[in-house]
């Protein structure tokens, strides 16, 4: 989104002052910044904003909160520009990072009941979407999907099949979280080792993913 001031006046050259504005996946937007804005001003995005950013990134995305990053940059154009992507005639680079919003979006109260049902009648769950890989695997864990030790019958013996920490270390799971981006590089073998998961998590899919 770009504005301007209502009633700002045009300089001798025609010129005014423009804001664009930008939201969306914070690892996006982000890396769009040069700057930090903070409750002393503005900052350089160093490696220690970084490490903040990611530290409250994945403090929210692990306790399934869906997240979004914004940015601005204040810029000069001429009073009647008309803005456009091809070809780019406004600032999508060295902005200000803004901050992050979390929200809570929980999932329909029937989810985890659904997820119990299609688990007794033996059905291979997949969950498909756009969210961080973090915040995706907590709401797979919150609706029951992953995350819970789970008993399966193999050739009539019960075997307990343990997803989690135990005994100060991570065991094999039976489930996988995928992050879209690596989904059109991935081998056969690679499809085939995953589709062995008995549940599977595919987070930020692209749109043009199939």
């Amino acid at each position: 989104m770009i504005v301007k001031k209502a009633g700002q006046p045009e300089d001798l050259e025609g010129m005014q002052q423009f804001t664009v504005m930008l939201k969306g996946a914070p690892e996006v937007v982000i890396q769009k910044c040069s700057s930090v804005a903070t409750s002393n001003g503005e900052v350089p995005l160093d490696e220690d904003a970084m490490m903040s950013f990611q530290d409250a990134y994945d403090h929210f995305g692990n306790n399934g909160r869906r997240v979004i990053g914004f940015a601005h940059a204040t810029f000069n154009a001429h009073g009647d520009t008309k803005f456009l992507f091809d070809p780019l005639n406004f600032p999508l680079e060295d902005l200000q990072f803004v901050g992050i919003s979390a929200i809570m979006d929980p999932p329909r109260p029937d989810t985890a009941d659904a997820i119990k049902q299609c688990k007794l009648a033996g059905i291979k769950v997949f969950m498909v979407t756009g969210d961080h890989p973090s915040t995706a695997t907590a709401i797979a864990r919150e609706i029951g999907l992953i995350g819970e030790p789970e008993t399966i019958i193999h050739k009539h013996h019960k075997v307990d099949v343990s997803r989690t920490l135990e005994d100060g270390a991570f065991v094999e799971k039976n489930w996988a979280t995928v992050h879209g981006k690596d989904l059109p590089g991935m081998s056969e073998n690679d499809w085939d080792e995953l589709l062995k998961k008995k549940y599977i998590v595919f987070a930020r899919r692209l749109q043009n993913t199939s």
